[in-house]
């Protein structure tokens, strides 16, 4: 018996083809419209039950570890770079460190749509050696720029520069005091010193000179000094605010 064969002409293939696209298209944006509904009812912060805030209020603790990876860039010719020559870099690292941020005493603003969320946010890092090279040392000595006496002088130099007269002096009073100490506008300190951090006596004093010229020394001019420099107690005690999602703009 002869099995009956069915034939498509070009016409009949290209309209196969265009039902198979156009199904394809359609199907495309109601995924799209799905994935974009439900971001959009995941996102908000609205309440302790939100899909979202257990990850959000204990960032590194909660699933996938996050870590950190840290460079510090080492100036190899500080005393040509002193004398006015360009610096020399070597980019040492990467330091690994796994990362752990959270929030506490998390609360929402009384209105309606709670559009404002605060809280108090946490941070720490613990190295990881096994993911960071043998060959690196945290107690290696580098030579970087010590920018917070930078600050510190631009400071001075804006607050007094109606007053050439005290400004002179206070620049002479600052140079006495680093005459007495190996460390200036460069640092000598070691890699874990310069990623987290050290509180520098000498800053402090020429910090107190400076205000005893009149300047108004900011809080963001600290004695404590670092890529990461945090002074973690007050830090800690101001409360932050965000926005919470809940209405769109």
């Amino acid at each position: 018996m002869r099995v009956p064969t069915l034939k498509c002409s070009g016409g009949c293939i290209g309209f196969t083809a265009f039902l198979f696209m156009a199904g394809g298209l359609t199907l495309q944006f109601m995924i799209d419209g799905v994935v974009s509904q439900q971001a959009k009812d995941m996102l908000p912060l609205k309440g302790n039950d939100s899909a979202l805030f257990q990850p959000w209020v204990d960032h590194g603790g909660y699933g996938s570890p996050v870590y950190n990876y840290q460079f510090v860039w080492n100036i190899t010719n500080p005393k040509e770079y002193l004398e006015g020559e360009k610096p020399n870099v070597e980019k040492i690292g990467p330091f690994v460190y796994r990362m752990f941020d959270w929030r506490e005493n998390v609360t929402w603003s009384d209105d309606d749509a709670k559009e404002n969320i605060s809280f108090t946010y946490h941070n720490y890092n613990v190295f990881i050696p096994e993911r960071t090279s043998p060959e690196l040392d945290l107690k290696a000595k580098v030579y970087v720029p010590n920018f917070a006496l930078q600050g510190l002088l631009t400071t001075v130099r804006s607050a007094l520069a109606n007053d050439t007269l005290a400004l002179e002096a206070a620049f002479e009073a600052i140079r006495v005091e680093l005459a007495l100490v190996d460390e200036g506008i460069i640092l000598h300190r070691t890699i874990d010193e310069v990623m987290w951090g050290f509180y520098d006596p000498t800053l402090l004093t020429l910090i107190e000179i400076a205000k005893a010229s009149g300047v108004d020394v900011p809080p963001s001019v600290s004695s404590y000094i670092g890529l990461q420099s945090i002074d973690t107690a007050a830090f800690y005690a101001q409360p932050s605010t965000q926005y919470s999602g809940t209405t769109d703009y």
